[in-house]
């Protein structure tokens, strides 16, 4: 049996310590947060609600092959393709991206969508009743810039270096191409253009998808 006197010794030497450590550290906090505040709870783990994948059609292979290679089984090519309005699945160009979708609780693909131009996609989608599908017209955006250039050795040069990133490398040289077209019978590219001669066009652009650029209607050029 413990005697009194070391129990009550020991008792003190234990409030001794608390209470040192209370005078170093300070009280902890044991408060509870306010009414009405939410306890800081860990952010929810998101499952993607879809899994996609980008495939291309190779030089000489079918569309029902490549389907076939996402995954999809015979039957809903079949009623998928049969579904394409206006989409001729012989015809399909060679390099055309296919987006092929899927819910992430199912295993087969239940949204198809092929890019026919750059502005230009066809979903085919499939629901409880079959496949259907609806073409999608995505917006360009147009408007009016400035670019100026110095011949050094030819239009194209010029037109090059004034550009910068305004226009992409195709459309540079379609406004090369554009003002060659204007200047046709005053001035001869190749043979009258001289070093230091400047340029200055004002012409439409448009921006579209993917940053596709496109060169429009000139509205002025000078020499």
């Amino acid at each position: 049996m413990k005697h009194p006197l070391l129990a009550r010794i020991g008792t003190v030497c234990l409030a001794g310590a608390l209470a040192a450590g209370v005078l170093a550290y300070g009280l902890p906090d044991l408060s509870l947060p306010a009414p009405g505040v939410a306890l800081s709870l860990a952010p929810p783990i998101t499952v993607p609600a879809w899994t996609q994948q980008v495939d291309t059609l190779d030089r000489g292979e079918t569309l029902s092959g490549l389907l076939s290679r996402a995954g999809l089984p015979g039957a809903d090519i079949v009623g998928a393709l049969e579904a394409a309005a206006g989409f001729d699945s012989r015809r399909a160009r060679a390099g055309m991206p296919v987006t092929v979708r899927t819910f992430a609780a199912d295993t087969t693909p239940s949204e198809l969508i092929f890019q026919l131009a750059i502005d230009r996609l066809l979903h085919v989608r499939r629901s409880a009743q079959g496949w259907a599908s609806e073409e999608v017209r995505l917006p360009w955006t147009t408007d009016t810039i400035v670019v100026s250039g110095t011949i050094q050795s030819n239009l194209y040069e010029a037109i090059d270096r004034g550009a910068g990133d305004k226009l992409t490398p195709a459309a540079r040289a379609e406004l090369a191409w554009t003002i060659a077209d204007i200047y046709e019978y005053r001035v001869d590219m190749s043979r009258e253009l001289r070093e230091g001669d400047a340029l200055r066009v004002l012409f439409e652009r448009s921006v579209g998808p993917g940053g596709a650029v496109r060169v429009g209607k000139v509205l002025a050029a000078r020499f």
